[in-house]
This record gives C-alpha cells, sequence and structure tokens, in this order.
C-alpha cells in the first residue's frame, strides 16, 4: 500500500516521496525480514503519503483519475475475486463505541474491508496468526 501511493504520486506528476527501491523487498519474490521497514516506519510512510496525495494541487488531477475508473468500471471489465474455500462462521461481537469508532476509521482507508465486521474479522485473523507465530498460541490449537 506504502509502495502503490509513492507510485501514485508520480502518476500525478509529483516526485514520489521514497525511493522505489524501500519497497523492492516487498513484492512477488517474498519478504526479506532482514532488509523490511519497521511496521512503525511504514505508517508514518503510509500517513506522509496520504497528505502529499490530498495536497489541494493535485485534487484537480485526482478528479480526472477518478472519473477515468468510473469509466473503466463501467466498461464491463471485471476482476474476479477468487472464492474463499472455507466455510464461514457467524459469530456475534459486542464491543464499546471506542472501537467501533476505530474499526470505522478503519474501514474508511479502503484496507480494512467494506464495513466494521470485515474489519474485526481481519483484524481477529492477523492477531492469531501473530500469536501463533510468537508461540503465544498452544500448538494444539493452531491445529
Amino acid at each position: 500500500m506504502v509502495r502503490a501511493r509513492n507510485q501514485g504520486l508520480g502518476l500525478l506528476g509529483a516526485e514520489p516521496l521514497y525511493d522505489d527501491a524501500d519497497f523492492v523487498l516487498y513484492g512477488a519474490s517474498g519478504l526479506d525480514p532482514a532488509r523490511a521497514l519497521e511496521l512503525g516506519e511504514l505508517i508514518r510512510r503510509f500517513d506522509a503519503l496520504a497528505s502529499a496525495l490530498a495536497s489541494p494541487r493535485r485534487l484537480p488531477r485526482l478528479a480526472r483519475l477518478a472519473r477515468l475508473k468510473e469509466v473503466w468500471h463501467n466498461s464491463g471489465v471485471s476482476m474476479a475475486k477468487t472464492k474463499n474455500l472455507l466455510a464461514t462462521a457467524t459469530l456475534t461481537v459486542s464491543t464499546n463505541p471506542l472501537v467501533e469508532n476505530r474499526l470505522e476509521r478503519l474501514v474508511s482507508t479502503g484496507y480494512y474491508g467494506k464495513n466494521i465486521a470485515e474489519a474485526a474479522e481481519r483484524l481477529i485473523a492477523q492477531t492469531l496468526n501473530t500469536l501463533e507465530k510468537q508461540g503465544e498460541i498452544p500448538a494444539e490449537v493452531s491445529k
């Protein structure tokens, strides 16, 4: 996401904020943890690029690109989403308004699903994977 935003600046006629070489290791060839940027640095860059992309002088260009995207989406070209091979289960979660607000803000970024239920599911799955990798989930539960 950070790399795409950085490249997006170039598409808008601006100089990218970061060297593209910083992001090559996150490509299809796999991640090299020894060369990876810290999560905090990635988040900082993500936020900095959001500000750069939304600057008032770029907004007219963004509007033109949005119209092009709309034309492309309405042209009959579609991108197929792979089918989930696992059955889904319904889970009801109660939380407080502060957590709900944070989930809504995550959804507004466009990277955590289309609604707060999808955002919560993604965060739960990511947290379980992280805990499993850290050995904090018993082996019999991980299988």
